[in-house]
């Protein structure tokens, strides 16, 4: 594992070009022809690879050098990857390893190049290196940085916000709020489709969610649910010669079966809906539940309504003579109580009638007692009017 993650880290970072870091360990800069080098009088000269494991020394690169070479004036950049060959007095002839080409710099003086720091960069001690290589867990940690290919193409990135891109046209994951999200962006950074293909599942806690895997599962509990339907059709629904009906029905699609218990009834039958509408109280009410008769402790409830209309059409012709008559007797109590019902009534009318004209005689008898006693006082006193006038005609 180690080994491993050395290797990516050293093919991400380190800057030589893939010809010179795989077949070349060293490096040879030399002038080919004799003479004294100058920028009046170049000199051909050759960067020639070294490969210690076949011995092979090929050719890298041909340029003609402008300068003679001091003797201590040579040193390599660590951090660019350049090899600096100088004539002591501040000119460098620089061969980069990376594009495998030559280039002339001038300087006050000879320079040296520092140290480099790459442990900031990569580093098994730095804890703020971008790249920490832990030894102790075999792993890499990569801060703000990304593993590219030999193109520059990001293969690993993680970005400021702590998500992980995967790929150039990234598969994003990030934790966050106590879940692993995951999602796919192109190289807009706008989102797209994830698809799962060539055969692999996508499974969740270990079950696939795929529709070619998952149709058996869709079959299973369409089987169940057609099952529970059948048992729940088979019940009644509304009452036919009786107020009250109940029935058991049965279902049964594929390997499952299922059972169903119910009743309906007339609410016109229910003193709960005495005061309801009329078209209310003309309905039918149903209540069911149905159940697999194994392997599911859940049950399935229906409710419903059901109202006729139309006229009847019941055909007498198929009654028996006792239905007859009894539907005869029955007519004739009908017609019975309704007539009795509207004598009980005409008679209500009479008796209030007649309560009305005795309570009117009444009133006259009173006002002729009220008459008579007028009419004798007036006749008493008419006589003592008569006697007075007698009695002074005497006088």
């Amino acid at each position: 594992m180690r080994i491993l993650a050395m290797l990516v880290l050293l093919l991400a970072y380190l800057p030589i070009s893939q010809k010179a870091f795989a077949e070349n360990e060293l490096i040879i800069m030399k002038q080919t022809v004799g003479g004294m080098a100058s920028d009046a009088n170049p000199l051909a000269a050759v960067v020639i690879g070294t490969d210690t494991a076949t011995g092979q020394e090929p050719t890298l690169l041909n340029f003609n050098i402008t300068h003679p070479s001091a003797a201590g004036d040579s040193f390599t950049n660590e951090k660019t990857g350049q090899y600096f060959l100088g004539n002591g007095v501040g000119k460098y002839t620089i061969y980069d390893v990376k594009t495998n080409t030559v280039s002339v710099e001038s300087y006050s003086q000879a320079v040296k190049a520092l140290p480099w720091g790459g442990d900031s960069i990569i580093s098994a001690t730095n804890d703020d290196a971008e790249i920490k290589i832990d030894e102790t867990n075999n792993t890499v940690n990569i801060d703000n940085a990304a593993i590219s290919d030999g193109d520059g193409k990001n293969i690993i990135g993680v970005k400021n916000d702590g998500a992980v891109h995967i790929g150039e046209n990234s598969l994003v994951t990030k934790e966050e709020n106590g879940t692993q999200s995951l999602s796919a962006q192109d190289a807009n950074g706008d989102a797209i489709d994830i698809n799962i293909t060539n055969g692999s599942n996508l499974l969740v806690n270990g079950k696939p969610i795929t529709a070619g895997v998952s149709i058996k599962e869709v079959r299973k509990y369409d089987s169940r649910s057609v099952a529970l339907s059948a048992a729940l059709t088979s019940l009644p629904t509304q009452s036919i010669d009786g107020s009250h009906a109940c029935g058991i029905g049965s279902g049964v699609r594929g390997n499952y079966s299922a059972m169903a218990l119910g009743c309906a009834a007339d609410l016109d039958r229910i003193k709960l809906f005495d005061n309801a509408p009329l078209f209310v109280r003309n309905a039918s009410i149903n209540l069911g539940t149905s159940f697999l008769t194994h392997d599911d402790p859940d049950y399935t409830f229906k409710a419903g309504l059901t109202w006729n209309f139309g006229k009847s059409k019941a055909k007498t012709r198929n009654l028996s003579k006792n239905d007859r008559r009894d539907i005869r007797s029955t007519i004739a109590e009908q017609k019975n109580a309704l007539a009795i019902n509207k004598l009980q009534k005409d008679n209500r009318v009479l008796k209030e009638s007649n309560m009305e004209l005795t309570r009117k005689l009444n009133s006259l008898i009173a006002a002729n007692q009220r008459f008579l006693d007028l009419s004798e006082k007036m006749e008493r006193l008419a006589q003592q009017i008569e006697t007075q006038d007698a009695l002074l005609a005497i006088k």
